[in-house]
């Protein structure tokens, strides 16, 4: 297990390599990952924009930055992500907030597609779904995870689905979920998480 996150450690990229890149892929026509359909440079297109729209307008509370402070060890969030995914847009914006604050925590993000046998350790309900935020110590140990979206949010997400909602009108409602919570729920899980590490 470890050798396998020492792998993908070494292909990772910061938030920022991750933001050019996308942004250079989607100029090319492109998105992360084996699927550039047309669907899927839409879906990236739409989380470019949103990351925008979240890294600019996102702001942590007081309290927040207070609790995120009380980590004092060495953490690395290894956070598995694509482009073409919309919880993804929404999360990785504060993730790299909380890290920005906090000089222990080093944040690193890789693409699952080319780290199957990294997101095949984090199943969610034998899916390979993402966001996946694993955090390590400093010795490289798991310690927690995250993800792949808040709590509330997978209630809604698996309440509209056991309801046969349409895929359509099920995204239209997470995103919307997303825009009411302005990452609040997000937050406030991450630093949950982390902290039981601290």
């Amino acid at each position: 297990m470890k050798d396998i996150i020492k792998k993908a450690l070494e292909s990772s990229l910061s938030y920022n390599e991750y933001r050019t890149l996308l942004d250079n892929l989607f100029e090319l026509g492109k998105t992360t990952g084996l699927n550039h359909s047309e669907a899927y440079l839409h879906y990236a297109e739409l989380n470019i924009q949103r990351m925008n729209k979240w890294d600019k307008y996102f702001k942590i509370k007081e309290e927040q930055a207070a609790e995120i402070a009380r980590i004092t060890e060495n953490q690395t969030w290894l956070v598995i992500s694509e482009g073409w995914c919309g919880d993804a847009a929404h999360a990785l914006p504060v993730m790299n907030a909380l890290a920005t604050i906090n000089s222990h925590i080093n944040f690193r993000v890789v693409l699952r597609d080319e780290n199957t046998a990294l997101i095949d350790l984090y199943l969610t309900n034998g899916g390979r779904s993402i966001p996946k935020l694993i955090i390590l110590d400093q010795d490289l140990n798991d310690v927690a995870t995250w993800g792949p979206r808040p709590e509330e949010a997978t209630k809604m997400f698996t309440a509209a689905k056991q309801a046969g909602t349409s895929k359509e009108e099920l995204n239209k409602d997470l995103q919307l979920w997303y825009a009411r919570n302005r990452g609040v729920d997000i937050a406030n899980e991450l630093i949950e998480t982390a902290l039981q590490t601290a």
